[in-house]
């Protein structure tokens, strides 16, 4: 368990038993009994234990460890050349990143996707990590409500990934979202607030297979105003693939 979490200290471990925030099973054994943490107490330490070391107290890194509602943020980043597979380094590192990718296609290099207790949590982090890779432009940030999300299978096939950014009418994002489930090759969407309305990962066989997508199938969709595709470069390309589902954000918000 402590190899799990580093750093983390074994009598913190028992407080927190103590104070009823895990529940590992207790096994008997001759001398002292064993404990088995399950993923879920794995899961909440690890939590807890990045917020304690931020400088929440316990009581309030429980409530951030176990909200279920959570802030999503596309992060898009300029980046040079040269920077691209350290930041996706850094990136990884983080257990706020869910998915991050180098692409191409125009005025962003790296795109992340990051999942936090509360809205300002992300910003600490990001300061520090464009402070880690010496960036000085300006992300752009796109806070996001999942719509869908496929399984965490790749599509049979798919050896092309790339991310759209769709530009609709703020009033029909969500009917367009329902729309793009319709095709196999869109792995997941969300309406996102920003200089875009969604934004959506495609998983592809080929590029003859992602331009038939995006020009006949997304663009002749009621209501989509223009796309901007950006492929993901082979081989960087990362997801906590394995990691538990988590519930998608309530999608009641009122847009711009």
């Amino acid at each position: 368990m402590l190899a799990a979490v580093p750093g983390l200290p074994k009598r913190l471990v028992y407080y927190l038993e103590s104070l009823g925030y895990i529940q590992p099973q207790k096994v008997p054994k001759a001398r002292i009994a064993r404990r088995d943490y399950s993923a879920t107490d794995l899961q909440r330490l690890r939590a807890l234990w990045r917020y304690y070391q931020r400088g929440f107290s316990l009581q309030h890194a429980y409530r951030l460890a176990t909200r279920e509602a959570e802030v999503v943020t596309y992060v898009a980043l300029a980046v040079p050349e040269e920077r691209r597979r350290l930041v996706l380094g850094l990136l990884r590192q983080q257990e706020e990143v869910e998915e991050a990718a180098v692409v191409y296609g125009g005025s962003f290099d790296v795109l992340a996707r990051w999942r936090t207790a509360e809205e300002d949590h992300l910003y600490p982090l990001l300061v520090s990590l464009l402070r880690q890779a010496g960036l000085t432009a300006i992300p752009a940030l796109w806070k996001a409500d999942e719509r869908f999300r496929r399984p965490q299978s790749t599509r049979k096939g798919a050896k092309v990934r790339a991310y759209l950014l769709i530009k609709v009418p703020g009033t029909i994002a969500d009917q367009v979202v329902e729309q793009l489930r319709a095709f196999p090759a869109i792995a997941e969407a969300a309406v996102v607030y920003g200089e875009t309305d969604i934004v959506a990962k495609v998983e592809v066989a080929d590029q003859e297979e992602l331009d038939r997508l995006v020009i006949e199938g997304v663009h002749g969709l009621a209501g989509v105003e223009s796309t901007r595709t950006y492929i993901v470069v082979g081989g960087l390309y990362w997801s906590r693939t394995g990691a538990p589902a988590k519930p998608p954000l309530a999608a009641a918000r009122a847009r711009r």
